[in-house]
């Protein structure tokens, strides 16, 4: 092939020459015939048939060898085969003729037993192709619709000469269908003459369902259900024809969904046939439909309303701090940072189950969490500030209330988030245990070179540690947390005396 690019230049596809020449010039090929590449195989496996004189296997099996029937797959013979191909190549002949293969001309075709019929009509196509000889091979029936996926709609393979077929599933419109021969080794390609169609479009139906993605992963919303919010819908239409005993052409076109008439989107329909929209939907009543517009193919579709409501949800609760030391211990001796959370629940269960972060858009729980059970000079509640889930990227509400001299003990807390638009209230108790430090006290101070910020830019914390005086610096790990996440921390530098400091750098 190198010496044929060489000569002749490149070639594309090296098969339209390679097959006729071996028949017009069967010289440029030296035809294997004997020997075999079908391998043993356990007799009684699949494709596997008997052979003379069979080996008897470890297993006790006998060896047979790949085959279908009673000849074997594989083998050498005259002419093609898959063992050995055309056979080996006399380079010489075959470059000298590479230019020199001469094809018969064909004439082709293509006779529609109706002009005028429905989308999904079943029309018989017949035809022939006419040559020197009698040609072989298929016909391809195309088109000029304008849709540049109904270009070539079936095959029919020749059989002496003729083909015949019925198909059902050419497109809606007006315009020009046609068969084109592909040649064999002796004729060359032909088309035949173009006949114009015209194809009405059929009735549809409209298959319209919602999807609760939360519920096992995905199932069904049928009318009358309640959801809570932050569930996560996903609304799908595949416009279908309205008898099943006609062919399925693709739709095209698009789909509006609509909640009590009012609309959520327009959606162009797939390559599948198929138009889906992810909906976040507020707490209150819902009537979501869909309406298909039609196309050339089918007649516009809308399906019937499901009706369902969007209940508020319970939220879930976080309780934390930087100086956890265990699921409901803390560290005392100096200020604890308590990082209180309140986040979507429905949104949790559909990470829980997806096993990856997938969120609808909804709004973060407001308002102000109260904490009882704390001595009497900690602050008793917070405004929650709306922010998002550092590890998942879920909305949520937080808030901090700051212990700074919180005795070793155990304390029964209550955690009383009263609720908003959209999530109920919630009561959690939760029993902490507080350690005490024998260690010498020390204060913590932060700065930022930013309090507004863009994404992309980097913003340095810088933390100073202030021991006592005439004591040794302090030494460690700072430690800077947002929103109940910790960054990675930084090593403290002495920076003279009972004074040591850390940048922390981060971007927003």
């Amino acid at each position: 092939m190198a010496l044929v690019n060489q000569q002749y230049g490149r070639q594309g596809q090296a098969d339209f020459v390679l097959y006729p020449l071996a028949v017009q010039y069967p010289a440029a090929f030296h035809d294997v015939f004997n020997g075999t590449n079908s391998v043993p195989c356990a007799s009684g496996s699949p494709d596997c048939i008997a052979v003379a004189n069979p080996v008897t296997n470890s297993d006790g099996t006998l060896e047979g060898q790949i085959g279908t029937g009673s000849a074997p797959d594989y083998n050498a013979t005259a002419g093609y085969d898959l063992a050995t191909g055309l056979g080996t190549i006399d380079a010489n002949v075959m470059v000298k003729n590479w230019n020199n293969i001469k094809f018969a001309a064909s004439t082709t075709t293509l006779l529609p037993s109706a002009t005028t019929f429905a989308h999904g009509t079943p029309v018989t196509l017949s035809g022939s192709v006419t040559g020197s000889n009698t040609p072989s091979g298929s016909v391809a029936l195309m088109t000029d619709n304008s849709d540049p996926l109904q270009s070539s709609q079936a095959v029919f393979e020749l059989t002496g000469g003729a083909f015949s077929g019925s198909i059902n599933i050419l497109p809606g419109g007006t315009y020009n269908i046609w068969g084109q021969y592909s040649g064999d080794g002796n004729n060359a390609a032909s088309t035949s003459e173009k006949t114009q169609i015209t194809v009405s479009p059929e009735a549809s139906q409209l298959t319209f369902g919602l999807i609760d993605e939360v519920s096992q992963g995905g199932s069904a919303v049928t009318s009358g259900a309640q959801l809570p919010y932050g569930t996560q819908f996903v609304l799908t239409a595949e416009p279908l024809p309205s008898s099943t005993t006609n062919g399925f052409g693709i739709p095209t076109g698009s789909v509006a969904f609509t909640d009590g008439g009012t609309t959520l989107s327009t959606v162009k329909i797939n390559g599948n046939g198929e138009a889906s929209h992810n909906a976040p939907l507020v707490v209150g009543a819902h009537n979501l439909a869909a309406s298909y517009t039609g196309d050339n193919s089918y007649t516009a579709s809308s399906s019937t309303a499901i009706t369902f409501t969007v209940v508020k949800d319970t939220p879930l609760l976080g309780f934390s701090s930087p100086t956890q030391t265990g699921q409901t211990s803390f560290q005392g001796g100096s200020p604890i940072v308590f990082t209180i959370q309140v986040e979507n629940g429905a949104n949790y269960i559909a990470e829980q189950q997806s096993q990856r972060y997938i969120y609808t858009p909804v709004a973060p729980p407001t308002g102000t969490v109260t904490v009882s059970g704390l001595p009497a000079n900690v602050p008793a509640s917070v405004a929650l500030q709306s922010t998002l889930d550092l590890g998942s990227g879920a909305p949520e509400g937080t808030g901090t209330i700051t212990a700074s001299a919180l005795p070793a003990g155990n304390y029964n807390l209550q955690i009383n988030y009263p609720g908003d638009a959209n999530y109920n209230s919630v009561v959690e108790p939760l029993t902490i245990s507080v350690t005490g430090s024998s260690l010498t006290p020390s204060t913590t101070t932060a700065a930022s070179s930013a309090v507004s910020t863009s994404p992309a830019a980097a913003v340095s914390i810088t933390a100073t540690v202030t021991g006592q005086t005439g004591k040794a610096a302090p030494t460690g790990n700072i430690l800077v947390s947002f929103s109940g996440y910790q960054l990675p921390t930084a090593t403290l530098v002495s920076s003279g005396g009972e004074v040591s400091s850390a940048v922390v750098v981060t971007n927003g």
